[in-house]
């Protein structure tokens, strides 16, 4: 989650959104997310999608049937606004192995980052990519552990792709990590995994050339 600096701080940025149902409050990502509606949930589809019958007695439930609800989902996390299986993810190399990354590239996306996942939701070559339209400067720019579970290796990444340091996130913290310079992505792995892929400072990554940000 990223924070700005000059306002809040950012490694998982997350805002409390109001819920168009008026009666939900959900977390929304702001860098280094800042959301403090940790027990929200998404809105569910309920009654008004019921199966309906058609004029002439004909059953049509099939073709009405309601939507699924996402809770009932055994991987959906009722903390988070953005369920893991809904984001892109690419494979990218690294020295030493490969990286699966869900791809934040959005401000809501960035916002919420890797807050509330959980060691069993995320596999040991997993985490996340952060992809800036415009370069991050890092005296004002950096990330932060709001509400964010797992200890983090958080990498400051130039836009020529080098490696330009790798921050160290302490769970549920909300002291800023900052960067080594200005930056246009970021990578979180759970923490130490950047060493066992053989990820330093000065690392050049081959992040693809299509992960463009949306916003």
């Amino acid at each position: 989650m990223r924070k700005l600096l000059s306002l809040l701080p950012l490694a998982v940025l997350v805002v409390a959104c109001n819920n168009d149902s008026g009666s939900n409050n959900q977390p929304q990502s702001i860098f280094a997310s800042n959301n403090s509606q940790s027990g929200s949930t998404t809105g569910v589809t309920g009654g008004d999608n019921a199966p309906s019958t058609a004029t002439g007695g004909t059953n049509t439930a099939a073709n009405n049937a309601p939507e699924k609800d996402p809770t009932q989902d055994p991987n959906y996390n009722p903390s988070r606004v953005f369920q893991l299986k809904d984001l892109k993810q690419i494979t990218i190399k690294a020295p030493k192995g490969e990286m699966h990354l869900w791809v934040m590239d959005d401000p809501d996306k960035e916002r919420e980052g890797m807050m509330f996942l959980t060691d069993k939701e995320v596999k040991a070559n997993e985490g996340m990519i952060f992809v800036f339209k415009d370069i991050q400067k890092g005296a004002t720019n950096a990330f932060w552990m709001h509400n964010t579970i797992l200890a983090l290796d958080i990498d400051y990444i130039s836009k020529e792709k080098k490696v330009i340091n790798i921050g160290q996130g302490r769970p549920m913290n909300d002291d800023q990590v900052k960067p080594g310079g200005d930056y246009q992505f970021v990578i979180e792995l759970k923490q130490g995994m950047s060493k066992q892929l053989g990820i330093d400072s000065g690392t050049v990554l081959d992040i693809p050339s299509s992960i463009i940000p949306k916003s």
